[in-house]
């Protein structure tokens, strides 16, 4: 179903289908293994529309960009994927917590990193076509 050949008119719903799901699964990460919250249905709903939002902001247009080219390696799209974490990560971070520490706390890389990796791996099952 995913993995047919795309046309123009198909890749937006595919890359805000991404965002979305690549959102509320970072949500989960969030709330699952580094959070102090329980495990809540409402926090996860919050926390992955917020998520969602700003992957969209940041992550779609960069997705757009990587898939009219899809022969780049998928090493360099990871390394992209790091600094629009970077950026995600930090925004959220600054919306729901303090600033005064944060590139000093440990969960914020395993953050950036679990979303790099999360919005790498959504997008490699969901947005790239077989040839």
């Amino acid at each position: 179903m995913f993995f047919v050949k795309s046309n123009n008119n198909d890749i937006y719903l595919r890359i805000l289908f991404c965002s979305i799901l690549s959102g509320f699964l970072l949500s989960f990460v969030l709330l699952f293994f580094i959070g102090q919250h329980l495990l809540a249905f409402i926090n996860i709903i919050i926390y992955g529309v917020i998520f969602s939002l700003i992957y969209l902001v940041t992550g779609a247009p960069i997705q757009y960009f990587l898939n009219k080219r899809p022969n780049k390696g998928r090493a360099s799209s990871l390394f992209i994927y790091l600094i629009i974490g970077t950026i995600v990560n930090t925004i959220f971070f600054i919306i729901v917590s303090d600033i005064d520490k944060l590139y000093l706390d440990v969960k914020f890389y395993f953050m950036i990193f679990s979303a790099s990796i999360i919005f790498w791996l959504n997008d490699l099952f969901f947005l790239r076509n077989k040839k």
